[in-house]
């Protein structure tokens, strides 16, 4: 159990409407939502499309009436960008992507991350990994545990299959915080699901300490490690809650994003090592297709182009970081974003799907645009020299839309060190006051 306090248009290329929903018996489990909507990084829910309203009214309310009457001001564009950057900061994903010390999964929370910190544990404990992302509603977290071979559900030395409630209780009494507080509750059960194993869920509580939710297992593939996500609301979101709806609807509410949208996401991190190749630059390391093939490299080693076809492009920029964002290296992210979403070139002014990336503790930004011909899967990373623009631009009529998303995404470095145990920027970090300016105006 989470012994730590630890979501405009739909891209249909990647949501099937009418989809099974999840069907099972776990708190916040709800069959409106289909099964893979996870896949859909752009939130069209009445938060998101009440901010792409507010968005425009503001806009045009704030830009001089003589100027957009004299046409010096393409407004149709003002109230796009605007739009696309505070479903970027407000209403994107966030992907896990778990792959050192033995692990390896891939999952998606439907929140934003705005900073996080990811820890490596000391030896001697049964945890080695934890991280706690920040969200504007809440803590996305996970934690990773030692799992002894065999039947036991970890140190336990109970056999899953003989696995009660009353077990869970009394193995949580003895190794959770929240039982330090006075008249502590344990909601829990086991479960069952195609793609795990040792499956539990919980939602510890007592007054005064968080509601925290979390869905525990084991990967088929990695049987000794016990993976635990969680997620709480923050502090006054969960006050508030509590107080008009009460601890079951709370309990549910908390549950949701887990059982509706993390499970079904969850899938070996590996598996698109098989349908892809490694291209090194630097100390970093991508995922290619295998069909792609380097084709030229320019004299400053700024630009990489690996592959270019009737069917696909796929390239690698790799760009110095400007001197004034070296002390401000929270500040690339953004940058890069508002730059993406100001050219009509790349967005074309279409809908973007928006997520954080983190690959074990190194956070990158993701887009994904679908325009009229073409989708572009593009993932930026950075460390302290260096911007790196993965992308692949893909004719609509692909079928590998999934493979394409999944090869992008996947970047490893050779300093990870330098990336656990701080604070990390992602794509839900605020817009840096300089960079506000009348054609970008984040209301929120």
């Amino acid at each position: 159990m989470m012994k730590r306090a630890l979501m405009a248009t739909l891209c249909f290329s990647f949501v099937t409407l009418g989809s099974q929903a999840i069907d099972i018996n776990i708190p916040g489990a709800d069959s409106t939502i289909s099964k893979d909507s996870y896949q859909n990084y752009r939130k069209t829910d009445s938060d998101a499309q009440k901010i792409e309203r507010e968005v425009e009214a503001e806009i045009k309310n704030y830009m001089p009436k003589a100027v957009v009457g004299n046409g010096d001001i393409d407004l149709d564009k003002v109230i796009y960008s605007n739009r696309e950057l505070n479903h970027s900061l407000n209403f994107s994903s966030t992907v896990f992507i778990l792959k050192e010390d033995g692990a390896n999964i891939k999952f998606t929370m439907p929140y934003p991350s705005r900073y996080g910190n990811t820890e490596k544990i000391s030896d001697g404990t049964s945890a080695f990994k934890q991280a706690m992302i920040m969200s504007p509603n809440g803590i996305m977290a996970y934690e990773l545990r030692h799992q002894p071979a065999g039947n036991n559900w970890e140190d336990s030395k109970i056999p899953y299959n003989k696995l009660t409630i009353d077990d869970m209780k009394a193995i949580a009494e003895k190794t959770a915080g929240v039982y330090k507080a006075p008249n502590p509750s344990l909601y829990a059960d086991k479960f069952m699901y195609p793609t795990i194993e040792k499956a539990t869920w919980d939602v510890t509580y007592a007054k005064g300490t968080p509601m925290v939710g979390s869905i525990n297992f084991t990967m088929k593939d990695t049987p000794t490690i016990s993976y635990h996500i969680g997620y709480n609301l923050t502090p006054k979101k969960q006050l508030n809650s509590l107080e008009k709806q009460g601890a079951d609807k709370t309990k549910e509410i908390i549950m949701s994003p887990l059982v509706n949208y993390v499970l079904p996401s969850i899938e070996p991190a590996k598996d698109i090592l098989s349908k892809s190749k490694t291209l090194k630059i630097n100390d970093f390391t991508f995922l290619t297709l295998k069909t792609s093939k380097m084709v030229r490299v320019d004299k400053s080693d700024s630009y990489m182009y690996i592959h270019d076809s009737d069917h696909y492009k796929e390239g690698i920029m790799v760009m110095p970081i400007a001197d004034t964002d070296m002390q401000h290296l929270e500040n690339i992210f953004p940058k890069v974003v508002r730059s993406i979403i100001m050219s009509d070139k790349y967005s074309m002014r279409q809908p973007i799907q928006f997520a954080t990336v983190w690959n074990d503790a190194m956070p990158s930004v993701y887009l994904q645009i679908k325009r009229p011909k073409t989708t572009l899967y593009m993932l930026i990373s950075h460390d302290k020299q260096y911007v790196y623009t993965h992308f692949i631009m893909s004719n609509n009529s692909n079928l590998l839309t999934k493979d394409l998303r999944d090869i992008v995404q996947y970047v490893d470095t050779n300093n990870n060190k330098d990336y656990y145990n701080t604070f990390q920027s992602g794509l839900g970090a605020k817009m840096p006051k300089e960079m506000v300016t009348y054609d970008i105006k984040n209301i929120k």
